[in-house]
């Protein structure tokens, strides 16, 4: 029996199908991709596995984005090499400590001790006995034994010029007198050059003879009264002999305080002179002399 005219033409058409499928047919790349079940044409990627910007999928695992630890299979780069730049990288390192420069401690500043626990007073004009007295009389109130002692050493050569008294005879009687009895002595010599005025008591500026006297003892925390005559009153009497520094020396209408040595004393004497340092009274005067222990 012969074949009908539509299948005639169907076996015709045959060759030229096989022809064109087989032109279409996809590569290797394209058959792996092609080959997952339910994969739409949609979804299919026909782009060569050459084609530039597109990397191949590794086949070896997921891809890592750490660039360290993929180091071992950079070409020239071995295992122990990538190992310790792995270490490097990752280790913790603290940049080292920069020590700070020492610089050398400040020297001491000397302390100088000007402190008058009494109060502050002016003294008289400056000499060599109203700077040492003032300078002696500072280190006695810091309690500086050794400055004090050096203080009165200078001092008493320096009113031992003056005075024409043995300047060791007077330190020896300083250095045995007690503290108070040389703050009055050592608070009127500061004033030494200050003028006479009567019925005055300021200091460095005005002194009449019993003011000196009262101001001094009460710069010592003795209280006396401003009169010759009330003073002496006052006080037991002692000898010449036994005279200690800041005694009271008394004669009819004057009033002084004794420097430790005989009848040697500072005083303010009268109108028209300044406080000042002598090294005894007259004859006349001494024959008269009350020695009035004010301590």
């Amino acid at each position: 029996m012969l074949p009908s005219t539509k299948a005639l033409a169907r076996l015709a058409i045959l060759p030229i199908s096989i022809a064109m499928i087989a032109g279409c047919q996809p590569g290797s790349e394209q058959t792996r991709l092609l080959g997952a079940v339910g994969v739409t044409a949609e979804a299919t990627s026909f782009l060569p596995a050459e084609a530039p910007g597109v990397a191949a999928a590794s086949s070896t695992g997921p891809v890592t984005s750490d660039p360290i630890a993929g180091a071992a299979d950079v070409p020239g780069v071995g295992s122990a090499t990538a190992d310790a730049l792995v270490r490097a990288e990752r280790q913790d390192v603290q940049p080292p400590t920069i020590p700070e420069p020492t610089l050398p401690a400040p020297a001491p500043t000397p302390i100088v001790s000007t402190f008058v626990p009494f109060g502050p007073f002016a003294a008289g004009p400056p000499s060599a006995v109203v700077t040492g007295a003032m300078g002696t009389l500072n280190w006695l109130a810091a309690g500086d034994r050794a400055l004090y002692a050096t203080g009165l050493a200078a001092l008493s050569r320096s009113v031992g010029e003056v005075t024409g008294v043995s300047a060791d005879a007077l330190l020896a009687a300083w250095s045995a007198a007690g503290d108070l009895r040389m703050e009055a002595l050592l608070a009127a010599l500061t004033q030494v050059g200050v003028d006479y005025s009567y019925a005055s008591s300021t200091p460095g500026r005005a002194f009449d003879c019993s003011g000196l006297v009262s101001w001094a003892w009460e710069v010592a925390g003795k209280s006396l009264p401003h009169q010759s005559g009330a003073i002496i009153d006052k006080l037991p009497h002692g000898d010449i002999a036994t005279v200690m520094p800041a005694d009271v020396l008394w004669y009819p209408g004057h009033i002084s305080l004794a420097l430790g040595v005989g009848d040697a004393y500072v005083d303010a004497p009268n109108r028209g002179n300044t406080v000042r340092i002598e090294g005894g009274h007259s004859a006349r005067a001494a024959r008269r002399l009350i020695v009035g222990v004010a301590a």
